[in-house]
């Protein structure tokens, strides 16, 4: 009957380190899109060199990429997924739509959903 514990335990462990490193992965994705947004804008003002074109090409398509799969998933992990992590919205910019435990919920349903979409998780 311990043994049955301690396996419970340990798939709940197993489970809060997948959602710790679906949270990691979406962050690092966050990271990449928003820097190449911003490089993005600041070769549209200062105009496009023939050096700098394959740069902005490749930046374009990874900010369609993550856009359009960010778009593929239901309207509230897109609304989450936008928020918490392509956007640089507040810390706590859900409080007033969500009770802490549907957001906490609807988030890992979200970063599963985005993760799957791109082919990283099953």
């Amino acid at each position: 009957m311990n043994r049955g514990k301690n396996q419970r335990k340990q798939s709940k462990e197993e489970q809060a380190k997948t959602i710790a490193d679906h949270e990691a992965i979406l962050r690092y994705i966050g990271k990449l899109y928003l820097s190449a947004k911003r490089r993005l804008d600041i070769l549209q003002f200062s105009g496009y060199t023939s050096a700098k074109q394959t740069a902005a090409s490749d930046d374009a398509q990874f900010v369609y990429f993550i856009e359009r799969t960010i778009k593929d998933c239901t309207a509230r992990s897109s609304c989450i997924l936008q928020h918490e992590f392509f956007e640089n919205s507040e810390k706590n910019w859900w409080v007033d739509l969500y009770p802490r435990s549907t957001f906490r919920r609807s988030c890992q349903i979200a970063m599963e959903e985005f993760l799957m979409l791109l082919g990283i998780h099953d």
